[in-house]
């Protein structure tokens, strides 16, 4: 067990575990950045959440109706998509007419229809980005109440990214 864990366990009184089957998308990527670009490929990838925090007057950490909702729709809106970060510092990323052009800073030149992109708020789509993406405030800004996230986003079974949102009532 994790100091941050130790702590969450004492401060709050319920830890709750959400997996389903439908936590997952497919997607297409590369990472690049300064000198490195990586072949276009793609990854099933499958999210987890634990989420720790006091029952509320409803007797629930959380409502599991409306945190899968969340996580659903999030997955949803990934999935079967080229997965573009905007914020690069490497790629130049334009709309041209119906479709979304990016030069490598290796010259490679790719475009895509923009039905089939999501751009994303990130600077690299690697598991980790993708991870803090999914945990954002903005994403699930509707459970503020919580004292912290969990999220294991599994690329394959043995290979996997975690990250943790913690909100100013929980661990810092």
């Amino acid at each position: 067990m994790s100091i941050k864990e130790r702590i969450l366990k004492e401060r709050c009184k319920f830890a709750v575990f959400v997996s389903k089957d439908y936590f997952k998308f497919n997607a297409a990527h590369f990472i690049a950045y300064k000198g490195y670009r990586e072949r276009l490929h793609g990854h099933n990838y499958r999210v987890d959440l634990k989420i720790w925090g006091d029952r509320g007057h409803d007797g629930y950490v959380v409502d599991f109706g409306k945190m899968k909702a969340v996580i659903r729709q999030l997955c949803k809106e990934i999935n079967e998509h080229v997965i573009i970060p905007a914020k690069s510092d490497v790629l130049l990323i334009e709309e041209e007419g119906d479709n979304i052009t990016i030069k490598t800073e290796d010259n490679s030149f790719f475009s895509f229809p923009q039905q089939d992109c999501k751009l994303l708020p990130i600077i690299h789509s690697s598991a980790e980005e993708l991870a803090q993406y999914i945990v954002s405030a903005q994403s699930l800004s509707c459970f503020s109440h919580l004292y912290h996230v969990y999220l294991q986003l599994l690329k394959t079974i043995d290979q996997f990214s975690e990250d943790y949102l913690i909100n100013n009532r929980g661990v810092t």
